[in-house]
């Protein structure tokens, strides 16, 4: 209805305004290739308007349109004119939240000290101005990082804080997702069981009003659950649907991932070749890894452990790593994945530990090096 009268007053500004307005909406309901050509439309209105108080968050919901739409390049270059339009401005909400966003750049491409780094700042301001739903995000977007460097100390940390904060504000989808975040540590250190009970805790990430990013970090962690338990049917079932909410969304590097590994779990190499390329020009090294990682444990190709590897090394991604190392499984990966193993090991205690220490791949490294149980590991 609002663009509709600023379209009949011809006001530019106006319909600018109203288009920004719907490109947020289409960005809640999970539907970023309408958000983007929204977003779009707006600038190319705002282009000549610098001053104008709707250009920085046109900016950010054309950045991140960009970066969930698998185009980090244009996705860097948008925020970047954000940082500068919302500095110019003294938006300091859009400032933070555009570094929040080059934060998470930085953690697909692998620069995860950086993406701390970024992440840690927005979370300084969120906190000062009270923005509770950002703030758990961000939060969990740090325990993502914290993790993938082999330190699920930290990583519990920043989970412990988001949750007290979602309780405290009474946010029960940010609860889901802090929930979340600590099913997929406790997954990395081998507690299956465990992470199916927090997702179970946690369905109402899966709630038509909930945000497609919890909704895809949910499925995201469920289709890992279902592999670890060894239940292919499962498994496969909860691929297609996350494949299908991921594609539906506009979701590219989620969507190529899913979509590939339902490649490799149905034998359609042509699907598997086109998500490894998408997921190239995304720049997501993880997803890579994981894909090509699955490629050779569940499909039976080894060859995929050389690209599997380069990404998870690129990656940063410790745990992923030490899983790579143990499929190949040369003297070399072994002496390696036991020093990962050890660094993380010795930043756990109790059950997480043992279980930790139990995993195939760490029981493998662990015992490669001459380990004991008595020593430190």
């Amino acid at each position: 209805a609002g663009q509709l009268l600023a379209e009949e007053v011809q006001d530019e500004e106006l319909i600018a305004r109203s288009m920004v307005g719907l490109a947020q909406v289409h960005h809640g309901l999970g539907d970023q290739r309408r958000a983007a050509m929204m977003a779009g439309e707006a600038l190319q209105i705002l282009e000549n308007r610098p001053e104008d108080p709707s250009l920085p968050r046109a900016l950010l919901l054309a950045a991140t349109s960009h970066r969930l739409g698998g185009r980090p390049d244009q996705a860097a270059d948008t925020y970047a004119r954000c940082i500068d339009v919302a500095a110019k401005q003294g938006r300091e909400e859009f400032l933070a939240m555009a570094r929040g966003g080059v934060g998470v750049l930085l953690a697909d491409e692998g620069s995860l000290e950086q993406a701390v780094a970024y992440f840690s700042d927005e979370t300084d301001f969120l906190r000062s101005q009270r923005m509770f739903p950002p703030l758990v995000a961000t939060l969990y977007r740090l325990s993502v990082c914290r993790r993938r460097q082999g330190l699920p100390d930290l990583a519990l940390e920043a989970l412990d804080e988001a949750e007290d904060v979602a309780r405290f504000a009474d946010l029960p989808f940010e609860r889901a997702l802090a929930a979340i975040g600590r099913a997929a540590l406790i997954l990395d250190l081998g507690d299956w069981v465990g992470a199916s009970r927090l997702l179970g805790k946690a369905r109402i990430a899966l709630d038509q009003e909930a945000s497609v990013f919890v909704r895809m970090a949910y499925r995201d962690v469920q289709v890992q659950v279902r592999l670890a338990a060894g239940d292919r049917q499962a498994a496969l079932a909860a691929f297609q649907v996350a494949e299908s909410e991921a594609s539906r969304g506009g979701f590219a590097s989620w969507g190529a991932y899913f979509s590939g590994v339902i490649g490799v779990m149905t034998g359609d190499q042509v699907a598997v070749e086109k998500a490894m390329e998408t997921l190239g020009f995304a720049g997501d090294r993880g997803m890579m890894a994981r894909m090509c990682l699955l490629e050779a444990t569940l499909g039976g190709d080894p060859a995929a452990l050389v690209i599997g590897e380069r990404e998870a090394r690129a990656s940063h991604n410790q745990f992923l790593l030490l899983g790579v190392l143990h499929a190949i499984g040369s003297k070399e990966c072994r002496v390696e994945a036991g020093s990962l193993a050890r660094g993380i090991a010795d930043r756990l205690e109790g059950e997480m530990r043992d279980r930790f220490l139990a995993l195939p791949a760490v029981h493998w490294a662990v015992n490669g090096m001459g380990h004991n149980r008595e020593s430190s590991v």
